[in-house]
């Protein structure tokens, strides 16, 4: 087979070259980076061609007889994963392959510290592959994806915030969570709330984009917004009577008077104090009929 006839067929399929006797460089070179797995055929294969063959398939390490630093680097930044084919692989490219995929880690034997946060800040859940992290491993991890949080057994208050900050869903896996990590969740994602078994009213509000704890005007006027806010207001007046009393602040003099009284919406409210004044009207007619019959 000529050399022209050598170099269609590798190009076209690189793992042709276990037909071919004796290549030459540059059909080596051509069939590697065809196909880097094409390198098992090729007999004491140089340095070039085997960089040429990890940078197309960084898993093609594996048919390398003890690769230097140089090629294993290559390989792993081609994929992270090759490093699983890389014996006593130093810290830089242990380093290189989760810089790559954190996932990498799974087949590093007794990572340092360095190796674990590289790790889990390129993907929170690779976590799931260290043993025992310390405190600052598992913010980086839920840092990076609030959901990695499952993977870690016990997680503190810290870790708990850090988490339902990055992604209110990550609440879910979350056992008992206090009210202040409740209230975290449904401020990053309002629809968090239905992972929370019986939430407080704080919670229910914060989860409409509405925190009774700040702005207490904007609040009050957010809450009348809402079809059922008299009950919202009697459930804050009897939980929080400090918070309501800044809420009612902004009320008009007769908004106390309905609070807590079983009615949904405005019209009943209106209702009411049309009722009220009618009856305060005919009073005073009868009032003024009374004062000129005696006079």
């Amino acid at each position: 087979m000529t050399k022209v006839r050598q170099l269609v067929a590798v190009n076209n399929d690189g793992l042709l070259i276990k037909h071919i006797n004796n290549p030459d460089k540059e059909v080596q070179l051509a069939a590697v980076t065809n196909n880097g797995d094409a390198i098992r055929f090729i007999e004491n294969p140089d340095k070039e061609v085997q960089l040429a063959a990890v940078k197309q398939n960084g898993t093609a390490i594996r048919h390398i007889t003890n690769p230097d630093k140089e090629v294993q680097l290559a390989a792993v930044n081609q994929i992270g994963y090759a490093i699983g084919y890389i014996e006593n692989p130093d810290k830089e490219v242990q380093l290189a392959a989760v810089n790559k995929n954190g996932h990498a880690i799974q087949y590093i034997n007794n990572p340092d510290k360095a190796v674990q946060l590289a790790a889990v800040k390129q993907n929170g859940h690779a976590i799931a592959w260290i043993n025992n992290p310390d405190i600052l491993v598992k913010l980086a991890a839920v840092t990076k994806n609030g959901h990695a949080i499952d993977y870690i057994n016990n997680p503190d208050k810290a870790v708990q915030l850090a988490a339902v900050s990055q992604n209110g869903e990550a609440i879910e896996y979350i056992e008992n969570p206090d009210i202040d990590v409740q209230l975290a969740a449904v401020k990053e994602y309002g629809e968090a709330i239905e992972y929370i078994e019986n939430p407080d009213i704080l919670v229910k509000l914060v989860s409409k984009g509405i925190d009774i704890t700040v702005d207490h005007k904007k609040a009050y006027n957010d809450i009348l917004k809402l079809d059922n806010h008299l009950n919202i207001l009697a459930e804050i007046k009897k939980l929080y009577p400090a918070i309501y009393g800044e809420l009612i602040k902004y009320g008009n003099k007769y908004t106390d008077r309905y609070v807590g009284d079983d009615i949904n919406d405005l019209l009943s409210m209106v209702k009411k104090y049309i009722k009220w004044n009618i009856l305060k009207f005919i009073n005073c007619f009868k009032l003024k009929l009374w004062q000129r019959r005696n006079n």
